[in-house]
């Protein structure tokens, strides 16, 4: 019998207190395995403890260096206390800190794309097909293992793009082009999305496998069933397990059309970075006049309660027909869904000319990019959704304009925090599109 990769830990209040418990524990484990007729390795046991980035060490004590136990066969022995160990294939940092696990992934990555070299060069060797299922096979595979432990979206994009550098390497062999060739084109070329794609794909997949799980799976209990919690019964601590458990939203992730990564275009649709004054005050003329059949959508991006909100406003001769809200992680997340939902709940019984008003500036270049970036899945909705309103209607028109923030012709920031007052009062705000009425 042979039994590998065990784990033991402790929740208490002081780091003290934690070591102590899972010694005991150990201790435990050690006179079963004796009377089994098994025995633990010492050298390879190691005893890691986690603790708050800015807990007070005068409350839970300063760090342990290790810990003293007696093993039934070999006598006493020690335990030393590393800062970083491999479980399961993982790289563990006491500190939580993934930079290792993700810089020694990537690594492997690019020696696995130099060991595959010798499969093909650019006279003889593999086509481009099996070329690209070699890399789906070996490379991704490894690249992103172990990423549902750490994966979340926020505050990432340096792991994040750790991965994807690796990931260029293999994208320019798989193509057989230069070095310098820019990454953005060889993503279409090769129908191998970016790795930010695949991170939400391989978080998704898991949060439905978990779905399936039976109910008294440990997967599901160890949060608030597990007789080493230290939290009260009431409490589920966030984290990348419990987010999984709630209910993933059905994925808007398309891939992208062969195309240049520069911006986006279609006839009749207009954007002007700079406009001329006389367009900019001829617009405005327009929304506040009751004789111009126009179709004004104004976003106003604002922070409420913490909460980072987008407010649209749909005004059609002078009046406001329709508003909403949506809310994101940051400004251009919120503004792209508010975006969307304006011209989902607005175009569908409409025919004519229709005016974005945005801002800030950067908002409309990313709406318009087909650079990858977190938010392409709602950029491009939003472009698929213009594109359909040009197509279908012969006489339809898309100007976006980016205005300033004291136009007077948008709502001021207190109409905006009493707007978002009534509809916190109404209906929680949602994560997702669709979610502005």
């Amino acid at each position: 019998m042979y039994v590998d990769d065990g784990a033991i830990y402790a929740v208490l209040a002081t780091t003290a207190a934690a070591a102590s418990r899972a010694r005991q524990y150990y201790t435990e484990v050690l006179r079963w395995l004796d009377d089994n007729g098994l025995q633990a390795d010492p050298s390879k046991t190691e005893l890691m403890m986690f603790r708050p980035t800015r807990a007070n060490p005068n409350l839970i004590g300063a760090n342990v260096l290790g810990a003293r136990y007696t093993d039934p066969n070999l006598g006493p022995n020690h335990i030393t206390t590393v800062s970083h160990l491999r479980y399961l294939g993982v790289y563990i940092d006491h500190r939580l800190d993934w930079t290792r696990h993700v810089t020694i992934m990537a690594n492997r990555a690019r020696s696995n794309i130099r060991g595959v070299n010798i499969l093909g060069n650019s006279v003889r060797g593999l086509d481009f097909l099996n070329w690209r299922k070699v890399y789906n096979a070996l490379i991704i595979p490894g690249l992103t293992y172990g990423a549902q432990v750490w994966y979340t979206g926020v505050k990432q994009k340096g792991l994040v793009q750790k991965l994807q550098v690796a990931q260029n390497d293999g994208l320019r062999k798989i193509a057989g082009v230069f070095k310098t060739t820019p990454v953005e084109p060889l993503h279409n070329l090769t129908g191998v999305p970016p790795i930010s794609y695949v991170l939400n794909k391989l978080k998704h997949s898991y949060s439905l496998k978990l779905q399936g799980t039976v109910p008294n799976a440990k997967t599901q209990t160890i949060l608030y069933r597990d007789q080493c919690r230290y939290w009260p019964d009431y409490v589920r601590p966030i984290t990348n397990l419990s987010h999984s458990f709630i209910k993933p939203a059905e994925s808007t992730y398309r891939p992208l059309g062969t195309a240049d990564a520069g911006p986006w275009g279609k006839p009749r649709f207009t954007y002007l970075p700079s406009p001329p004054p006389h367009i900019v005050a001829s617009q405005k003329h327009r929304l506040r006049d009751w004789d111009f059949h126009t179709l004004h959508i104004t976003v106003s991006p604002l922070v409420h309660n913490t909460k980072t909100l987008a407010i649209f406003r749909c005004s059609f001769g002078g009046k406001t027909i329709l508003t909403g809200c949506t809310k994101g992680v940051d400004y251009t997340q919120a503004i792209c869904r508010a975006v969307y939902d304006a011209l989902t709940l607005s175009l569908p019984s409409y025919d004519g000319p229709v005016v974005l008003w945005l801002r800030p500036k950067a908002i409309p270049d990313k709406i318009l990019t087909l650079t990858p970036h977190r938010d392409s899945h709602v950029t491009f909705d939003i472009r698929q959704l213009i594109t359909i309103y040009l197509t279908d209607h012969d006489s339809a028109s898309v100007d976006l304009i980016a205005y300033q923030r004291r136009w007077p012709g948008t709502p001021t920031r207190t109409e905006l925090r009493e707007q978002a007052d009534l509809w916190s009062a109404q209906v929680e705000i949602a994560d997702t599109p669709n979610n502005g009425l």
